[in-house]
């Protein structure tokens, strides 16, 4: 069963599942401290998360979310007023990581589906081939990630 109900929860990242239940604590508004955010996750997965793979996915989170600001060291607060992205751009971003983010995911679930010890050799290729893929829409949000952060203005 997929927790939230969310698509394909399980077969995506370490960081992306961070940045979605982040996403879910943050959303009443309130500023969260980066040690209340991990308190949270943890109750849901614990001992699950690198310390490198939460620096990064809070990164991320802030970084690719206009909606959640920094509010000062170590904290976080979701802003619904914050509206779309300013410019065509930034919305071309945005749509883009989604996409992205929702092919991984959906590929993952194909790939999780796939027992590689009875598969037909031909299964098995398709499997890799998939692997390939997810590996590939990584590194293009690593790169839209980093397209987004030299695009913005220094703070």
């Amino acid at each position: 069963m997929e927790p939230f109900g969310i698509y394909g929860f399980e077969s995506m990242s370490n960081s992306q599942k961070i940045q979605m239940l982040a996403k879910q604590f943050l959303s009443d508004g309130r500023e969260r401290s980066v040690a209340e955010i991990k308190d949270y996750i943890t109750g849901i997965y614990p001992n699950q998360f690198t310390i490198g793979t939460w620096s990064g996915a809070i990164r991320s989170l802030v970084t690719g979310n206009p909606n959640i600001h920094c509010t000062r060291r170590g904290y976080y607060q979701y802003h619904a007023d914050a509206g779309q992205p300013a410019n065509k751009e930034e919305r071309m971003l945005i749509t883009a990581k989604e996409i992205l983010q929702s092919a991984q995911a959906r590929l993952g679930a194909l790939v999780s589906g796939i027992d590689m010890t009875t598969a037909s050799d031909e299964l098995v290729q398709l499997g890799l081939k998939l692997r390939a893929c997810r590996k590939a829409i990584s590194q293009q949000e690593e790169i839209l990630n980093l397209i987004g952060v030299a695009g913005q203005e220094p703070q």
